[in-house]
């Protein structure tokens, strides 16, 4: 029997199920995995790590730390993994990567970085085997903060199990964006004058604009799978904070749900879709108008960019297509 590789995903749970993502993906590709996200571990140290951060006592965020670093070698020396696997890598404690420091070298390392980072997070990559970054920017930028660990692109993905297309029901000829609020968002918003998009989300406050529905509140992922599978477009605005050219999550589960997906220009995009064909770009709010109104009032051409922009993201963009790449970059 080939031997199964094993993989130890480490994590921080969250809303976007991206460590469970990645451990579901590791598995269907024939590993044996095992999962250690650090904010599901006893109820003794979540609340400890709580007060720690509301009252800024550092003996007790360091003793968490502590604690966290040795449930971590135990289930290393459990599972005895091939593969050591961090999702978000910078926002785990430094505890973590310092034990790798005492592992064999036949023990594999890397992480999947989504967010911008500074100098602060060189003690943790330098620790990795290899960096695997969801925007193209941050190759540069853990080259300019002089990181040892290579590093490359390898973008976002959907987990299909969630994101699919459905055939039940007829879509609402609407757009939709269901995102975190932020000033920039909102200003996009405000100047989106020539069709309605319904907006679903935390943080949000009523808009200048009465044309748009505001829903201010979170949702769970499968339900907003559900709005995808039954709106005609999916309205994408980057996160300015954590993004520079790369698409995020939104991008590839809209598609893959089948609605046409209108996204803000940007320089990662053409590597994952072809503008224009499988899916709309807008590059000024001037752009965003036109191609807001073109796919509400041309339904045909809508239909037509969602279904070829759904098959190239089940051809290329699921979580499996990224483990393969993985495994075999480190395997």
């Amino acid at each position: 029997m080939p031997h199964k590789p094993s993989v130890l995903i480490g994590g921080k749970k969250n809303i976007f199920r991206w460590p469970e993502n990645v451990a579901e993906a590791f598995y269907d590709a024939g590993c044996r995995t095992s999962t250690f996200l650090i904010n599901r571990r006893s109820s003794i140290l979540r609340i400890l790590t709580q007060i720690g951060r509301k009252t800024d006592q550092e003996s007790i965020r360091r003793l968490c730390d502590q604690t966290l670093a040795m449930d971590f070698r135990k289930i290393m020396v459990k599972t005895r993994p091939d593969l050591i696997f961090f999702v978000s890598p910078f926002f785990l404690p430094e505890s973590l990567f310092s034990i790798l420091q005492a592992i064999p070298d036949s023990i594999r390392t890397a992480g999947w970085i989504g967010d911008q980072f500074g100098s602060e997070m060189k003690k943790r990559a330098d620790e990795l085997d290899h960096l695997y970054c969801s925007d193209s920017t941050f190759i540069g930028l853990s080259q300019f903060h002089e990181f040892k660990s290579p590093a490359s692109l390898l973008p976002h993905a959907f987990n299909p199990r969630i994101f699919h297309a459905s055939s039940i029901g007829t879509r609402q000829n609407e757009l939709v964006f269901i995102g975190t609020c932020s000033r920039e968002r909102a200003a996009v918003f405000n100047q989106l004058t020539e069709a309605s998009c319904r907006i679903i989300g935390p943080k949000w406050h009523p808009l200048n604009s009465c044309l748009h529905t505001v829903v201010s509140r979170k949702i769970p992922l499968r339900k907003t799978a559900r709005i995808y599978q039954q709106s005609r477009a999916v309205l994408n605005i980057r996160s300015f904070d954590n993004v520079i050219a790369g698409l995020n999550m939104r991008t590839f589960e809209a598609a893959a749900c089948g609605a046409a997906v209108l996204n803000d220009d940007l320089a990662d995009l053409p590597l994952c879709f072809e503008p224009g064909r499988e899916i709309f770009v807008y590059r000024s709010i001037e752009e965003l108008n036109e191609q807001a109104a073109r796919i509400t009032q041309k339904r045909s051409q809508a239909t037509l960019v969602a279904e070829a922009g759904r098959k190239r993201a089940e051809q290329e963009h699921t979580y499996r297509h990224r483990i393969e790449k993985i495994l075999q970059d480190l395997l």
